[in-house]
């Protein structure tokens, strides 16, 4: 090749680039641009499915039901549908390396310690106090961005967002409402034997049986006081089955979905320090228009919807920062 027609062709070329760069649409130049972090992130992903096999022993029995959990049904679902993200998702199973596998977790802790601090995490747990459970107690360390979906209340100084807390899912049978206000359940919590004592005389208090669902579709309120963790399985329950929840909290009211629905809209919520504003609470309660905006919600205490928040709520908390392709490319190669 002369000398001319090569000065020619590397002029073309730079004619070329300036155009690429200059007047084609931004998301155009920048899809190659964008690819390269999402391509490290999708190989540290599936490095990080691989390494962690071993911390997915299998669904725990608890309270007659054997799962499929949250931890596995979002597990489940990731694989299957492989989402792209930038925050990497840590595929353990909290709450059943606690119950089926926990000489593990002093493993689980290393995982935790070798995490790459150039991605951003996120993780799904249903346990009580999550990383806080006095039996777990494992620590995230402090230089990682770590989100973690938490069905059993806070595990600070962990960024936490709430999410329900699911067991199977319950279908109404159309059962009128012929009941004003139930709990069902032991006194086994000291929250719930002063509820036993301030409102037995006021309200119908029954042990478990094998008719709860029957009794708890049939009331128009039911008491859902906070159980070993922040919450408890009887709020979906008593959403699943279209009756009001009174949720009773002590310590922080972990109420998801806050940022998409108000819960005074079809729930009474209180404190464990005002039981005594609770029977008023209830008088003076709009059954029908909080039935009605309970139906509304209902949907929302399903795996599915559940499974679908995680994810568009951790790639909304996934800021990618406004760097070249070259300096992020250079960052997570370290």
């Amino acid at each position: 090749m002369n000398n001319r027609l090569s000065s020619d062709i590397f002029g073309a070329s730079q004619i070329l680039s300036f155009y690429l760069v200059f007047f084609l649409p931004a998301s155009a130049y920048l899809t190659s641009v964008a690819t390269e972090p999402l391509n490290l992130a999708s190989a540290y992903q599936a490095d990080l499915l691989a390494r962690t096999a071993k911390f997915r022993p299998g669904g725990h029995w608890y309270a007659g039901y054997a799962g499929p959990w949250l931890e596995n049904q979002f597990y489940d679902h990731w694989v299957a549908h492989s989402p792209q993200s930038q925050r990497i998702y840590v595929p353990i199973h909290w709450t059943d390396v606690l119950h089926k596998a926990p000489h593990l977790i002093p493993v689980v802790q290393k995982v935790l310690d070798t995490l790459d601090p150039n991605f951003k995490y996120f993780s799904v747990s249903q346990l009580a106090r999550a990383f806080n459970h006095p039996s777990l107690t494992l620590k995230v360390p402090k230089e990682l961005d770590f989100v973690l979906f938490s069905s059993g209340g806070s595990s600070k100084p962990l960024q936490a967002v709430p999410v329900p807390l699911l067991k199977q899912e319950l279908t109404p049978e159309g059962l009128s409402k012929t009941i004003s206000v139930t709990f069902q359940g032991s006194v086994t919590h000291d929250l719930r034997n002063q509820l036993a004592v301030k409102l037995r005389k006021s309200f119908l208090f029954l042990n478990q049986s094998s008719d709860w669902a029957v009794i708890l579709e049939s009331s128009n309120f039911s008491i859902c006081p906070r159980g070993f963790g922040s919450t408890s399985f009887r709020v979906a329950e008593t959403i699943q089955l279209g009756t009001l929840p009174i949720y009773v909290w002590e310590q922080e009211a972990w109420l998801p979905y806050s940022n998409l629905l108000d819960w005074n809209d079809f729930a009474i919520v209180v404190s464990s320090h005002k039981l005594a504003e609770l029977p008023e609470k209830i008088r003076q309660a709009d059954v029908g228009k909080m039935q009605e905006a309970l139906k509304k919600v209902q949907h929302m205490f399903t795996y599915n919807y559940t499974i679908e928040y995680i994810l568009k709520q951790a790639a909304a908390m996934t800021v990618v920062p406004a760097k070249s392709a070259e300096s992020i490319v250079q960052v997570n190669h370290y």
